[in-house]
């Protein structure tokens, strides 16, 4: 609650003390948003206040109500200070768990190799790296995602600066990216966007003052560019976007075809291919597996069937988790079209900003496309969207942008100040971000006390990568958990030791997560998978752990204690490898 008393107080205070209708509106939101970013780092490290939220929130207000210095150079980076202590004061109060994807690359990083099932190998790396210096707590990670994406924030400034040259212009792209929802959701946390945008944000900056845009060449870029195109494929395949947006726009800027008829774009591109050497070693030798996950999330390998459904959650999705560009974008596009010939830069952020979102436009009609593989899409986005702004949209335009700036900073408050408000309102039911993320500590806790009750030749044994990686994380002192199936995709742990003859007498913990409509009536142990029991020895009577917030429930797992495996787990299905 302090974060929103300081919110409401900034707000009050900003329209009370300064002068003029713009002015009001302006040092009001700043000063809401200033507040409520001392708020959070404040709430982290001395408690949740109200009383001290607002009195920051007023204090701030009427500090910026006075300032003589009402220029953008000034107020911007002012607004960059409160989202980052937003972020921060939310990663100091370790409000927000381990999700089962950070939970599997951070397990990942504790097996060390060219890649892995899903995803190149970057980020395990990186998370490796940090791990050795500053340990495995839940703090140490967060900081490390929080840097990632400070660092990409910061990038932006000068991507922005290259193709515009004006230092307005930077600022405000700076602010519009730091914005976007699809982003601001994934700073602190550690998923293969984070290094991913990283190192795009970073090409961007560097290409946007090659020949290519425009600009003059120089030495260095070749290098660069290479070296954050290689980067960004050990963290996700979605860099080869880059080369993608580049043959796209390759028609129509005759300052890209001289580009290219020079050794630089080529060298570039053999070091960037460097990237995608250890990803493919490891899938010659687990027979493809990688590419056929990634064929299969695609949808390639099943029959072409048109799912209109899909299309309209895809684009309803890219416009309310990129606000305000995604509201922007076809004006700014229109607008790079045809400042095309004057400003090759332009045309090639709107060809960034467009590739990913051509590609998966169709994908979406065949098969399910989750908002986050569009990323690429919005940091060009944001950078073409402030340059039109200032310089070509009109007030129709600039209102709109203002309303999706003012929704896309309330969803950055709210986000901050959700878990406050989940504590007092327990009774609502869980949203699915709520669901997946909770009851770990619960689970772990539970199975942590069944397998000290068993011999000590004892396995957790789960269905899921999502269970497996979780238990992994909670109970670091025990042994990796195995991951059988039971029918499903295959993932990382089915690389890894299994539930085989190597086990033979051994005991497991079995866990699994139970359908949130499962009616619970009936025997427990009719839930466990077919045979599975039989596989065994004997068996103790299925446990329930119900995940509970106020009186409601929000998840229930089974936990089954099982004794003498008979070395061949005969319920086994084949694996699908997508």
């Amino acid at each position: 609650m302090a974060i929103l008393a300081a919110v409401i107080a900034g707000l009050i205070a900003g329209w009370a003390f300064a002068r003029g209708r713009p002015a009001r509106l302006g040092r009001g939101a700043l000063a809401a948003m200033l507040g409520a970013g001392a708020t959070a780092l404040v709430a982290a490290l001395a408690g949740d206040e109200p009383l001290v939220g607002a009195a920051l929130g007023i204090a701030v207000g009427a500090r910026l109500a006075r300032d003589p210095r009402p220029t953008i150079d000034h107020r911007l980076p002012l607004l960059l200070v409160a989202l980052l202590l937003l972020r921060l004061g939310f990663v100091i109060a370790g409000a927000l768990p381990l999700a089962p994807d950070e939970a599997q690359y951070w397990d990942w990083s504790r097996s060390p190799d060219l890649a892995y099932y899903s995803k190149p190998g970057g980020l395990a790396w990186l998370i490796g790296l940090w791990r050795a210096v500053a340990g495995d707590g839940l703090l140490g990670l967060r900081l490390l995602g929080l840097g990632l994406a400070t660092a990409t924030m910061a990038l932006v400034w000068p991507a922005a600066l290259a193709a515009s040259r004006r230092r307005d212009i930077a600022w405000l792209a700076t602010i519009l990216a730091a914005l976007l929802p699809i982003h601001a959701c994934t700073a602190g946390m550690l998923v293969t966007d984070v290094p991913l945008l990283l190192c795009w944000t970073g090409f961007l900056a560097v290409l946007l003052r090659t020949p290519a845009a425009g600009g003059s060449p120089a030495w260095w870029h070749v290098p660069a560019l290479g070296g954050l195109l290689a980067a960004g494929l050990t963290a996700k395949y979605a860099m080869l976007y880059a080369p993608l947006a580049l043959l796209a726009a390759l028609p129509v800027l005759p300052t890209l075809r001289a580009w290219l008829r020079t050794p630089a774009p080529w060298l570039i591109l053999i070091l960037g291919a460097c990237g995608l050497v250890p990803t493919l070693l490891w899938n010659a030798e687990h027979a493809w597996v990688g590419l056929a996950h990634l064929a299969g999330q695609c949808g390639i390998d099943r029959g072409y069937a048109p799912d209109p459904a899909s299309l309209v959650e895809f684009i309803a999705g890219q416009a309310a988790f990129a606000l305000p560009a995604s509201l922007l974008l076809p004006w700014a596009v229109t607008w790079a079209w045809r400042q095309r010939t004057a400003r090759p830069a332009a045309w090639l952020l709107a060809v960034a900003a467009l590739t990913p979102l051509a590609v998966l436009l169709p994908v979406s009609l065949h098969t399910t496309v989750q908002a986050n593989w569009a990323a690429m899409s919005w940091i060009p986005a944001a950078i073409l969207c402030a340059w039109w702004l200032v310089e070509a949209a009109g007030p129709r335009a600039r209102r709109v942008a203002v309303v999706g700036a003012v929704l896309a900073l309330l969803a950055a408050v709210l986000a901050v100040a959700v878990p406050d408000l989940r504590a007092r309102l327990p009774e609502l039911p869980p949203s699915a971000p709520e669901r997946k993320l909770t009851g770990w500590d619960e689970l772990a806790a539970t199975v942590a006390r069944v397998q000290a009750q068993q011999s000590e030749r004892t396995v957790t044994l789960t269905m899921g990568y999502d269970v497996a990686a979780e238990l992994a994380w909670h109970n670091r002192t025990l042994p990796r958990p195995l991951c059988a199936n039971f029918g499903r995709r295959m993932n990382q742990y089915d690389l890894w030791d299994g539930m085989d003859a190597s086990r033979l007498g051994w005991d497991a913990v079995f866990v699994a997560e139970l359908d949130s409509d499962d009616p619970l009536d009936g025997d427990l142990a009719d839930r466990l998978p077919s045979g599975l029991r039989a596989d065994f020895a004997g068996s103790a009577a299925p446990q329930l752990v119900r995940v509970r917030r106020g009186n409601r429930i929000w998840r229930n797992f089974l936990v089954v204690r099982l004794r003498g495996f008979d070395g061949t787990l005969d319920s086994t299905r084949p694996i699908s490898a997508w």
